[in-house]
């Protein structure tokens, strides 16, 4: 497969992701306990997810955990020490696979910096009817799957760049670092320890840039007190929530990694 092919293909993915999102995490033991209650007197097997969760349960402890929905009203979110508890799902991150795979090593920061070319665009979101975590006023957003999948690869690095090089807040950019939140809540070990220390400093700027986006519309409806900018009210409102994400994020800095998790590598 060529590059030009590569990246019209991981476009179509992408735009279906922001259609239709199908980046989410399970939880195992409890999917297990419901197919034992549907089930009823007939056998259930342990799925091999559940199994390696009841493994981390009694490695670090059976740690007491909310559901994974009243986790994602707090902050900053409980981190799971065990790498198991979850289980990170997504067709279309199979697919973007597939298709990087198909690349030579040359072709694949092309590929990559195709699919970052996405984070700073305004039109990275779109609003449906159906909401799907992550949500932000019903719009929902490709970029939590561009970020899945350059951590998983190993481009969080690159991932981190891109974010940096923002100019202006998003609501695409807000359910990229909620779904950031998510990542290292569930799986802080896809990153190494240098990479969570670096975190605080590594989001510094956009951080910087979302407190002068509300600088500037406090001044502009200070200015035009009578004709308050719908435009600007909103650009302030997107620029707390990622300013509350990314404070969220930088409180992870301090967790162990005792455990590494391996990259998704070429087959």
């Amino acid at each position: 497969m060529d590059l030009a092919e590569a990246i019209h293909m991981a476009n179509s993915i992408l735009n279906e992701e922001r259609a239709l999102p199908t980046v989410e995490y399970t939880d195992p033991i409890a999917d297990y306990v419901e197919a034992l209650k549907q089930a009823g007197e007939q056998t259930v097997s342990v799925s091999v997810e559940a199994a390696r969760a009841f493994k981390g349960r009694e490695q670090y402890g059976d740690t007491l955990h909310l559901n994974l929905d009243s986790e994602r009203g707090q902050r900053p979110r409980p981190v799971h020490e065990a790498p198991h508890d979850h289980v990170f799902k997504s067709v279309n991150f199979k697919l973007l696979l597939t298709v990087y795979n198909q690349l030579q090593d040359p072709e694949r920061l092309k590929f990559i910096s195709s699919l970052l070319d996405r984070v700073p665009s305004a039109t990275a979101s779109a609003r449906q009817k159906f909401p799907h975590f992550p949500c932000y006023y019903h719009q929902m957003s490709e970029l939590p799957l561009v970020a899945e999948f350059c951590i998983r690869i190993g481009r969080a690095n690159e991932l981190f760049e891109a974010i940096n090089s923002v100019k202006r807040p998003t609501a695409g950019l807000v359910l990229l670092l909620v779904q950031l939140e998510e990542t290292i809540a569930l799986n802080f070990n896809l990153l190494s320890s240098q990479q969570l220390a670096a975190i605080p400093t590594s989001l510094k700027p956009v951080y910087e840039m979302c407190q002068q986006a509300i600088t500037d519309s406090r001044i502009r409806n200070a200015k035009y007190p009578l004709s308050p900018s719908r435009t600007h009210q909103e650009t302030a409102e997107q620029a707390n929530e990622m300013m509350e994400a990314i404070k969220g994020i930088g409180s992870y800095t301090h967790v162990s990694q005792e455990q590494v998790l391996p990259v998704c590598t070429a087959g």
